[in-house]
């Protein structure tokens, strides 16, 4: 009886259709979660998208095929970057990692139109998928502060899923979305959600302080000023905005001052020149400035998609960068990864991925992809976020999910 259940499930093409939905919504709320178990459910999406079939009719409503070339690009520079490597096994590895940009865009641009009627159930999955690590993470750090008699509200002792600045960057852009959704949604919603969601984006403001992510804080305040000083420009509302803005600058200025991490100055004034140092802030600026040594001798072309760990491992040993070394850190700084792997062809075509689809998105007022784009282009500085799970799935799937579907 069960069998034949299933076997008429699975007959009727409109619960496939539901199946592969219901597969994007379930990863949109995952991210946040643990990163073991995102693999099964991108497998989940692409089985429910191949079950369904049509393959046909699943290609003729590909919108802006130009972000998918360049994607397509990207991902294939990185295929030439291993054909002049020396290390094959780490250019693989890289490979699979930036597969998500390949995936992602063929089964979401091929996904049926229920995606487009519930667009935003993706967006609001992801932003409960955040309110509930966040309350996870929270009542374990509760938990540990009782047990230890030590503060675990702060900074990695807090976040227990991904590295800091990571969900400091899913919870500036669940406020991006929820700015959004209350503001511009068509149709009408209560007052009670709206203020619900008003005290969700206060909610996520403290966990991203508390989280004390440099690069966290200074993303979220970035969305935070756009997103008002757009609403200035556009309704000319100066009073209340210039209000909340107001109190957008005073809060980051509060940050700045009173969070411990953010003492930025003082740290690279006294790491200026300790290379052995593994402080975060002052070890990218000795990465950098030292890498550029690498990047200038192999400006074209980089120097192979499997070289870039063992050329940067060379260059901490060369100036005794123990710090880094120890930690094996990466480039922190996905322009330079890239500009370093691949050479100015491929930073060039990250570039065009972001200025293409910010210029179609500032001609739809598409505020959504805007303020993604500006929010993750600035943390692609601080951090080489397509090198990591928790970094290149997200930018694939929304950057995929907010280009190629179309929403009423």
């Amino acid at each position: 009886l069960i069998i034949s259940k299933i076997k008429y499930f699975f007959s009727k093409k409109e619960n496939l259709k539901k199946l592969n939905l219901y597969s994007y919504i379930l990863l949109s709320f995952s991210l946040p979660f643990y990163n073991k178990i995102i693999p099964y459910i991108i497998i989940l999406c692409c089985i429910t998208w191949i079950v369904e079939g049509n393959f046909v009719n699943k290609f003729k409503n590909i919108v802006k095929p130009k972000i998918f070339l360049l994607l397509l690009a990207f991902y294939l520079i990185h295929v030439a970057g291993l054909l002049y490597s020396h290390n094959i096994s780490s250019g693989l590895f890289d490979l699979e990692v930036k597969l998500s940009l390949l995936i992602f865009p063929v089964i979401i641009i091929g996904s049926n139109q229920l995606l487009n009627n519930h667009y935003y159930k993706i967006l609001i999955s992801f932003v409960l998928g955040n309110f509930v690590a966040s309350i996870i993470c929270l009542f374990n750090s509760l938990i540990n502060t009782i047990a230890y008699k030590t503060n675990y509200f702060f900074y990695i002792n807090l976040s227990i899923f991904h590295h800091t600045t990571y969900f400091a960057m899913y919870l500036s852009f669940s406020i991006v979305i929820l700015f959004y959704l209350i503001k511009y949604k068509g149709y009408a919603i209560s007052k009670k959600i709206k203020y619900f969601s008003f005290i969700l984006i206060i909610f996520f403001c403290a966990m991203i302080f508390l989280l004390s992510s440099k690069a966290g804080i200074i993303g979220g305040f970035i969305v935070l000023f756009g997103m008002i000083s757009v609403e200035i420009l556009r309704y000319k509302r100066y009073i209340p905005t210039f209000f909340w803005l107001l109190v957008v600058i005073l809060s980051f200025s509060v940050a700045l001052k009173y969070n411990s991490r953010f003492n930025i100055l003082n740290t690279l004034t006294k790491s200026e020149n300790d290379y052995q140092t593994s402080e975060s802030t002052a070890a990218r600026m000795h990465i950098w400035k030292t890498s550029l040594d690498i990047i200038k001798r192999n400006f074209l072309f980089g120097v192979g998609t499997g070289d870039i760990k063992d050329s940067l491992i060379g260059t901490y040993k060369k100036y005794n960068m123990t710090g880094a070394l120890e930690k094996k850190l990466n480039e922190h700084n996905q322009y330079l990864e890239t500009l370093l792997g691949q050479g100015i062809i491929g930073v060039f075509i990250l570039i065009l991925l972001f200025i293409v689809p910010f210029i179609y998105a500032v001609k739809e007022t598409n505020y959504i992809t805007i303020f993604f784009l500006i929010l993750t282009g600035f943390n692609f500085i601080p951090e080489s976020m397509l090198n990591t799970q928790a970094g290149v799935v997200f930018f694939a799937f929304f950057y995929s999910f907010l280009n190629f579907k179309k929403y009423d």
